[in-house]
């Protein structure tokens, strides 16, 4: 009996796993995102990679972004987040005296207002 041509043993090696054809991702991405984003990967046990093929899978599912995007603030009002606070004073249903159930809060004593 003759022995295998070497091409038939690699074929039929069952410890050779077959390798998929991936491509190459190159982006400029600031170094403390990156670092925040995968330790928050690492956290869920997702490698950059994974996320980011993650991303892309999702993307093809949901036909574009997963996710809104927005071309203005959440807030919608334009302006500072100072403007914004200054807009809504006076809109909350709040004490005269905001610490004046600070105990109550704080240690549990009883409150002072009934």
């Amino acid at each position: 009996m003759s022995k295998p041509t070497r091409s038939a043993r690699k074929r039929s090696s069952p410890s050779r796993t077959a390798v998929r054809k991936t491509g190459t991702i190159r982006a400029r991405v600031d170094p403390a995102l990156k670092k925040r984003a995968e330790a928050t990967f690492a956290e869920v046990g997702l490698s950059a990679s994974a996320a980011i093929t993650l991303f892309y899978s999702q993307v093809v599912r949901h036909g574009g972004l997963p996710f809104a995007v927005r071309a203005t603030p959440i807030h919608a009002g334009g302006g500072s987040a100072w403007s914004v606070l200054r807009s809504q004073a006076g809109t909350v249903r709040a004490p005269s005296d905001w610490a004046s159930e600070h105990d109550h809060y704080i240690h549990g004593t009883t409150k002072r207002g009934g």
